[in-house]
């Protein structure tokens, strides 16, 4: 079976239609926003996103719990496109195989630009 290719789908097949625009997005996704440009200034990748939304439900779900859905809009402010399109993938974060690597330079960088602070201003 054929893996599916999340960045080329992303970056060449996506319908326009699902990609957030400026208007759509409040005032905290805009604050969002700049956390992720300022962790993630040249994106990330499906393995990395995957290993994110780990992060966000398994390891961070306790002291900062948020639903399915805030963490598929999160992710989705991140690569700027509609939640609706990312629910199946944070929906089979039980199939994610944690890689501790990558799940520690996601902390660092998430923890350099305020992303936890963010969360304690109750914006989950």
């Amino acid at each position: 079976m054929t893996s599916f290719n999340w960045d080329n789908w992303i970056e060449n097949e996506l319908p326009l239609d699902a990609r957030l625009t400026q208007s759509s997005m409040t005032v905290d996704d805009h604050r969002l926003k700049a956390i992720w440009n300022c962790a993630f200034p040249n994106g990330l990748k499906h393995h990395e996103w995957s290993q994110l939304i780990y992060l966000m439900h398994v390891l961070d779900g306790s002291e900062y719990p948020m639903s399915f859905r805030a963490i598929a809009h999160h992710i989705g402010i991140l690569l700027n496109i509609n939640y609706v399109y990312l629910l199946n993938e944070v929906y089979g974060v039980d199939s994610i195989k944690p890689d501790q690597e990558t799940l520690t330079w996601l902390k660092q960088q998430l923890q350099a630009c305020g992303y936890y602070e963010w969360l304690m201003e109750d914006n989950v």
